[in-house]
């Protein structure tokens, strides 16, 4: 069964590692569409502002005391993965930011 974890990395991402940060409230089912989409997504990490490597114990914990979201950090390279996540998901983003190319 796929979990969160499975897309979480040792260390926080940032924009060296991929070229989109999607921030999301996500309530318990939306996260639960989150970890079905993401194994069809060609590169992608997730985190939230306090990266922890325990995504999945962290979701638990903040649903108990907050009751209804979580934000997450969705990392990716594919804009158009992007576009499509947040279409299926059907949520408005908080953010959505994009790494500044040097020219």
């Amino acid at each position: 069964m796929t979990e969160l974890n499975d897309f979480v990395q040792s260390e926080k991402p940032t924009f060296l590692d991929y070229k989109y940060l999607l921030k999301l409230d996500l309530d318990p089912d939306r996260l639960d569409m989150l970890i079905e989409l993401l194994p069809r997504m060609s590169s992608v990490s997730v985190s939230t502002m306090l990266h922890t490597t325990d995504l999945d114990q962290f979701c638990r914990d903040m649903f108990r005391i907050w009751g209804d979201y979580v934000d997450i950090e969705i990392w990716f390279d594919n804009a158009e993965e992007g576009l499509t996540l947040l279409e299926l998901l059907d949520v408005k983003a908080n953010s959505f930011r994009v790494r500044e190319t040097q020219h």
